[in-house]
């Protein structure tokens, strides 16, 4: 029996793979205030001289291709932002951004045939990984003029 994917069915396969899955998550280590749009959300590098600490947050998407590092990166700060704004934060202080393997499968077949005339090596492999880019961050909330 032959199974035949369709280009549709193997392109929403394919999509699906190369979208991946994001995933983020917060400790909170102060208090929450009222929800605030994502857009409102401060990305700081260095902490204000200002601002009550609200959560440890963390966020994570997985792909099954490397894409550009800036857009993986930019989608991890995205969805920081997000979880801080769920949680009424108004800032977010980057720790850290990593990439790391989740699942990496491999193989590799060959043949060899000696005859008369010499000997014919044949091979081919193949790889298929995927990786996880994870950011952390400190949710916080900066007063008017903190920041």
């Amino acid at each position: 029996m032959r199974v035949r994917l369709s280009k549709v069915t193997a392109g929403a396969i394919l999509a699906g793979l190369c979208a991946g899955c994001a995933y983020s998550g917060a400790s909170l280590v102060g208090v929450a205030r009222a929800p605030v749009a994502a857009g409102e959300v401060r990305v700081y590098d260095v902490a204000p001289p200002a601002f009550d600490d609200i959560a440890a947050i963390s966020a994570s998407i997985d792909s099954a291709f490397l894409r550009s590092g800036e857009h993986k990166t930019q989608r991890v700060i995205d969805l920081l932002k997000a979880r801080a704004a769920r949680l009424g934060a108004n800032g977010i202080v980057v720790k850290d951004i990593v990439d790391s393997d989740v699942l990496s499968v491999g193989t590799n077949l060959g043949t060899e045939h000696t005859g008369a005339h010499g000997d014919l090596r044949i091979e081919a492999g193949g790889g298929f990984g995927i990786f996880r880019r994870t950011g952390t961050a400190r949710a916080i909330f900066v007063p008017v003029g903190g920041g």
